[in-house]
């Protein structure tokens, strides 16, 4: 399935969820390094082929 699957309109993806409220500052540093351009671009170089999709 991963191999046929397209990642437009996929339903299936990771998410990075807490509580809301929650002030935990390793939770919201984790959420701004996940969309960071850094980690975009790592993902894009190590897997070039699509098989990961950095967050948009």
């Amino acid at each position: 399935a991963l191999v046929v699957e397209s990642v437009e309109d996929n339903p299936y993806a990771n998410f990075l969820a807490w509580n809301e409220g929650d002030t935990n500052p390793a939770v919201a540093k984790l959420e701004e390094l996940l969309h960071s351009p850094e980690v975009k671009s790592y993902i894009e170089e190590t897997w070039p082929n699509g098989d990961v999709t950095p967050a948009f």
